[in-house]
């Protein structure tokens, strides 16, 4: 649903309500669940006002004392396998080309569309999170249509509130209820309220940068493009992307199978063009390793040429720091399959 069908404005106090109902009660799971519940159903979307919001908030962490922990989520692992046809590779969204140095260090809580929390680098494509638009009021569960993996030197920035700390790169945007819009991690500052899924706010308290290599985690997120991240025992609301990423997730097996005989014996099969340097005259992948070094790339037939047989599309490209991409409709979008070794 949208609030906005109706005419009125985005309200702190009917987002709580209708956004934990639907779903997040399950994030505490047990006998959590009745207390959050009742609590949330006695916000309503006229007269809540800060007083319902907190009352609700500290039902919440009430409840969250007295459940042991968060548990990571029981659903299945759905991996969505790449096709090898002619569509965008599988697990690649516009979005997740918009997403290269915002992520989240490995370990972040994730609340997922069940209402468990999983740690970021265990969620999977297919997966659902629990998603809101803050200037709409729409929400609900929506599934990872992409993994992204960055590594290299980062800017990380650790954002602490009064429920605990979360560490993001400089250029993860986080809801800011003060400014009503966006803000990147590296421009939060002291005192700023950044939105909790319960519909309230916690109060940025301390902030502390550090510049060190480091792998980090994003999610591209269907339709809505938002996500949970837990801080403390507080889901608080970012966005999932800011920059310029490709996605990272599974490759088709013959893919795999030929990037198995690159690093084996340096081509791909006997008797086939391959090996050729492939010049990003584009910039689309990394011209650069994070320490400044050049990088550069072959190209690969994926299938075997065929006297008599035009090649199709489908190409496997290596860096010469270790990386491996995929692309098959002819460099127009990739995929990658292995992150850089440098």
């Amino acid at each position: 649903m949208k609030q906005t069908e109706s005419g009125r404005p985005f309200d702190a106090g009917s987002f709580a309500r209708d956004t934990l109902i639907g779903g997040a009660a399950g994030f505490l799971g047990g006998a959590a669940g009745p207390v959050l519940g009742a609590a949330v159903r006695g916000v309503t979307s006229t007269g809540a006002g800060a007083a319902a919001i907190a009352a609700t908030r500290s039902s919440v962490q009430n409840a969250l004392s007295r459940a042991p922990s968060f548990r990571p989520s029981a659903a299945p692992v759905r991996p969505t396998a790449m096709a090898g046809g002619g569509s965008k590779p599988s697990g690649m969204s516009s979005a997740g080309a918009s997403c290269r140095t915002n992520s989240f260090v490995p370990g972040t809580l994730v609340l997922m569309g069940d209402g468990q929390a999983k740690p970021i680098e265990d969620v999977r494509l297919g997966d659902t999170v629990l998603a809101a638009d803050p200037e709409t009021g729409e929400f609900g569960s929506r599934p990872v249509t992409a993994l992204i993996e960055g590594t290299g030197v980062k800017e990380l920035v650790t954002v602490t509130t009064e429920h605990g700390s979360v560490v993001a790169t400089a250029g993860h945007p986080f809801w800011s209820e003060s400014d009503a819009a966006w803000v990147d991690a590296g421009d939060l500052e002291v005192g700023d309220a950044v939105l909790e899924a319960d519909g309230g706010t916690s109060v940025v308290t301390a902030l502390a940068e550090v510049v060190q290599p480091a792998t980090v985690r994003n999610l591209t997120v269907a339709d809505l493009h938002t996500y949970f991240v837990v801080v403390g025992d507080a889901p608080t609301l970012v966005h999932n992307c800011g920059g310029s990423e490709i996605p990272f997730g599974p490759a088709p097996e013959k893919v795999a199978k030929t990037l198995d005989r690159v690093d084996s014996v340096g081509a791909p099969f006997p008797n086939t063009s391959g090996g050729r340097i492939w010049r990003n005259d584009r910039s689309q992948l990394p011209n650069r390793t994070s320490d400044g070094n050049a990088v550069t790339y072959r190209e690969w037939d994926v299938d075997p040429r065929i006297p008599g047989f035009s090649r199709n599309a489908d190409r496997l490209v290596t860096g010469s720091n270790g990386s491996a991409y995929y692309t098959n409709d002819h460099y127009g979008s990739f995929f990658m399959i292995r992150g850089s070794a440098k």
